[in-house]
């Protein structure tokens, strides 16, 4: 049965500084990553580097200089289906705008010669809506330890909707963070990229979260990537909106899960809308038809039995982005449902929010997977051992 587990409480001021910038980052003027392939790419760049700021160049006696920084910036996009897709120096599309714009299409082929890289196309059943056929690219980033035949985590990251929320859109970082998380749960990790962000395609990360094909898309990444390497039975973990994946990972079927740790998750995804509709603002809406999102809570009857499957569900009861009734919600249909979960509610701290514990739901796989009981691994949480 569920269980509620607790224990205690060099400046220019002449020279634009978005092109300056975009040439230092080895971007476009659109920030967009030379090392993302594409034909779009380059068109942009063309743009940046069109008669629309001609004109000041020529008022600013700097014409010389700006028709270097068009060259530099065109040679880079033009350059982009060569080595740069498969370097650690790769960058993805990484501001707001791209993220509200959508990832570019990519080929089959031009997925497969990518660096950890799976190619899914698939036909998602949608209720009371036609079925949607999607295929795309989605990269993953393996720690070192991860091996064939080995135990894996598959780590997902929170949402990336808000500026700034994807500062870290590199190859090399992601595959560092990779490492970082393998180091806290004490598990080789795969960090999955979520469809839209961090070189993955297939939908829109902004308007296609929450939905069933992002939950169809996601599963049958998994499953390649499971394939490629030789895996068996894995565990999941996840922050925010990756929280919500790895939940729904589980109450979609599958049966080759051992541990889920999920914190901040929106596991109640209308109980949640419901308690934040007196503040739009903490709740970024994906403008999702209401039958088209995928709410972990609706399909907790789907969930295959499995008494080797632990799931942890950690919350913080001060999070303003996830209320705290939406998750006792999801905690109670589990109970009627039969899902086994415990609820470890005494998460702290989280930043200003209170509702970034991605490196708890690290934390606990580690203590799961040291074999610590559920009062101890409670405790580890309320005392804020991140």
């Amino acid at each position: 049965m569920p269980r509620v587990v607790r224990a205690g409480p060099g400046h220019d001021p002449v020279f634009p500084a978005r092109l300056r910038h975009a040439v230092l980052r080895g971007e476009n003027g659109d920030g967009l990553s030379h090392a993302s392939d594409g034909q779009g790419h380059q068109e942009r760049a063309q743009d940046r580097c069109a008669p629309g700021l001609v004109m000041w160049a020529l008022r600013s006696g700097l014409l010389k200089r700006w028709m270097a920084v068009c060259t530099t910036l065109l040679s880079m996009t033009g350059h982009a289906g060569s080595h740069a897709p498969n370097g650690l120096d790769e960058r993805f599309d990484s501001s707001h705008r791209d993220i509200v714009r959508g990832p570019l299409r990519l080929t089959r082929a031009q997925c497969e010669a990518r660096r950890h890289a799976v190619w899914v196309a698939l036909t998602v059943n949608r209720p009371g809506q036609p079925p949607r056929q999607v295929d795309g690219c989605i990269r993953y980033f393996p720690s070192p330890q991860v091996a064939p035949g080995q135990p894996v985590l598959f780590f997902f990251h929170g949402d990336r909707v808000e500026p700034g929320g994807l500062a870290d859109g590199s190859f090399r970082q992601q595959m560092a963070q990779a490492q970082r998380i393998e180091q806290r749960s004490g598990m080789p990790t795969i960090s999955v990229a979520r469809p839209g962000v961090y070189g993955s395609t297939v939908l829109n990360h902004r308007y296609d979260r929450r939905t069933h094909e992002e939950v169809a898309v996601v599963s049958a990444a998994i499953d390649q990537i499971k394939a490629r390497y030789g895996l068996d039975r894995i565990s999941l973990a996840g922050q925010s909106g990756g929280g919500y994946l790895a939940l729904a990972m589980v109450v979609s079927g599958r049966t080759d899960i051992d541990a889920v740790a999920a914190s901040g998750a929106p596991a109640a995804v209308r109980v949640r809308a419901f308690h934040l509709r007196s503040n739009p603002a903490s709740d970024i809406s994906t403008g999702q038809d209401w039958r088209n999102v995928y709410d972990p809570m609706d399909h907790i009857a789907d969930a295959r039995p499995d008494a080797r499957r632990k799931v942890y569900l950690i919350a913080n009861r001060h999070d303003q982005r996830i209320p705290y009734a939406s998750v006792l919600a999801f905690v109670n249909a589990a109970t009627r449902g039969k899902l086994p979960v415990v609820l470890l509610d005494g998460a702290t701290g989280g930043g200003r929010q209170h509702h970034n514990h991605s490196r708890l739901s690290q934390r606990v796989i580690r203590w799961h997977r040291m074999g610590l009981g559920e009062q101890e691994i409670a405790r580890k949480v309320a005392e804020g051992a991140e």
